[in-house]
């Protein structure tokens, strides 16, 4: 049957911050990142991040509302043109 092993031989349960210290494996990439001076991701983002995604949303709103404002205005013509927005003429047709 299968024993877990001891809290002692558990390389996650340490206090040390990089687990792979304590048990001979060699550092991981994530934790010396991790122990760097670097900025944090949500630093990051309200820094760098935000300002460009505003910027994006408010360009791809204002295309959106051209290339609707060009498709109607392209819609309203062939309607027109095609004679679809006159009101029907009626038969003169009467037999008495």
């Amino acid at each position: 049957m299968y024993q877990p092993p001891n809290s002692s031989s558990n390389p996650f349960e340490g206090s040390s911050p990089n687990p792979f210290n304590d048990a001979g494996i060699p550092a991981d990439p994530v934790f010396q990142r991790l122990d760097d001076d670097l900025p944090t991701p949500a630093a990051i983002q309200q820094n760098d991040i935000m300002p460009q995604l505003k910027k994006l949303y408010i360009a791809l709103i204002a295309a959106g509302l051209i290339t609707g404002l060009v498709i109607s205005i392209a819609v309203l013509r062939v309607i027109n043109h095609f004679g679809l927005s006159d009101a029907p003429q009626p038969k003169s047709e009467f037999v008495n």
